[in-house]
């Protein structure tokens, strides 16, 4: 399809990505289904985090626009979908006096492998629009995981334990009021909160994050 001038997405496309619409959890952002403020997960499950949004339900058309953006060298998505964060949510990221974006690292050997973090660019156009700092950097991922979505919710956490350190190394250029972590897809949070509980731990801090995609909330 033609791109108009000045778009960065076919109105084709754009219209097969389906944003969340509210009720939403009021923790983690899915889109509720049904009566309640919080999804199934979140009113059984703990988690560091303070909030989180999305800006798609997870469908077979974002998950293909993700596969192209990771996997086939699209990086360019990542401009459409950093602006539409800060669009969508730029207002509740000043209410709450978020000053920096902490894009979830990658393994060194998957950054060889794909040549970019998806997270890093849409965090990079998050910072650019907003004027935030980055957070790049701060923490790393020193243990290369198996693939999230093949595992259970017990493989999942078993997968992410001491897989994130501090950067021992990093100095920070600002100092940080509030932290909103930028992802492509939530699923069972223990990516986030594991990143969450890091920072909270460095800074005392409020802790966010921003997500392209999140399934179905029940």
């Amino acid at each position: 399809m033609v791109v108009a001038p000045g778009n960065l997405v076919c109105n084709n496309c754009k219209n097969k990505l389906v944003h969340i619409k509210e009720p939403i959890c009021m923790k983690c952002g899915k889109q509720l289904w049904q009566d309640g403020q919080y999804c199934y997960d979140c009113s059984r499950k703990h988690f560091s985090f303070d909030r989180g949004f999305a800006l798609y339900n997870y469908n077979e058309d974002i998950r293909k626009s993700i596969i192209r953006f990771k996997y086939k060298g699209r990086g360019e998505y990542a401009k459409y979908y950093g602006m539409e964060m800060a669009k969508r949510y730029g207002d509740f990221l000043r209410i709450h006096h978020v000053n920096a974006v902490f894009p979830v690292p990658v393994h060194t050997k998957r950054l060889e492998q794909r040549g970019f973090n998806q997270a890093k660019l849409i965090g990079d156009i998050l910072c650019e629009n907003m004027g935030l700092a980055s957070l790049d950097g701060m923490i790393l991922r020193v243990k290369n995981t198996v693939p999230q979505k093949e595992l259970d919710d017990v493989g999942r956490k078993k997968n992410l334990e001491k897989a994130f350190q501090p950067n021992k190394d990093f100095i920070l250029s600002d100092k940080v009021k509030n932290v909103v972590i930028v992802d492509d897809i939530y699923t069972t949070g223990v990516t986030i909160n594991a990143c969450s509980k890091i920072i909270k731990k460095m800074f005392g801090c409020k802790v966010y994050f921003l997500v392209l995609a999140i399934g179905r909330g029940l």
